[in-house]
């Protein structure tokens, strides 16, 4: 089974597959569904995670077409979001759950399109940087961030496929530069960086991107300030 194999795939070392690992997965997986089923289905059903309409006056993030059809890209505008806000505003947990829920939105695109193509469909992350200061930051959304990351990696893997990064400037790309090496390896070939400084104006189509044309993507699938149409 195609849920199955995901696992399967992500529990794996040096080549080999590490069964027990993904059956602990599994069962963990399969426990928490149960016991969320209502309100991932309620989810699914309305296209809102609780909280919804609070996150979203605080984060600007969605999700901006997709792939050729198949992989939905999910784009996150770093500058336009308000984290300390939102932690004001909602606890750890009701982000958290937020964020699990629109995963759970992801996992059925991605689960459906997989069985009817039987190629395995993740989706990705566009993280649009334009404008963005390292003082808009919080430690508290960093922690919390590599929580979703964790747990998300039991309860959905084989669902995050590449990284992409827009619109580094220079003091970001001198960090990234620094840490990148240092990044394990499964996390490293997941990162992709676009050279554009500026992809609202740069006056390049997201068609001249090779990235997106690997993926068979076309111009009106992505919007304008990432160069799309």
């Amino acid at each position: 089974d195609i849920f199955l194999l995901r696992f399967v795939l992500t529990f794996s070392k040096k080549g080999k597959f590490v069964l027990n690992e993904a059956a602990d997965a599994v069962q963990k997986t399969v426990a928490w569904r149960n016991q969320n089923e209502e309100v991932l289905n309620q989810t699914v059903l309305t296209g809102k995670a609780p909280n919804h309409d609070l996150c979203m006056k605080f984060l600007t993030s969605g999700y901006a077409g997709d792939m050729g059809g198949y992989e939905p890209i999910l784009v996150i505008r770093s500058a336009h979001c308000n984290v300390k806000a939102l932690l004001t505003a909602l606890s750890v947990e009701q982000v958290t759950q937020w964020m699990l829920c629109n995963r759970e939105i992801a996992f059925r695109k991605c689960d459906e399109r997989t069985r009817r193509t039987r190629k395995l469909i993740k989706h990705i992350t566009v993280i649009d940087l334009a404008g963005y200061s390292l003082f808009s930051g919080d430690s508290r959304w960093d922690k919390l961030m590599r929580g979703v990351a964790d747990i998300s990696g039991i309860y959905y893997p084989q669902l995050q496929g590449k990284t992409v990064i827009t619109n580094m400037n220079p003091v970001l790309k001198s960090i990234f530069r620094m840490s990148y090496p240092l990044m394990p390896e499964t996390l490293r070939e997941k990162i992709a960086v676009c050279s554009q400084a500026d992809t609202a104006t740069c006056g390049r189509e997201v068609s001249a991107c090779p990235f997106f044309r690997r993926l068979g993507g076309a111009p009106d699938a992505v919007p304008p300030f990432l160069g799309g149409t």
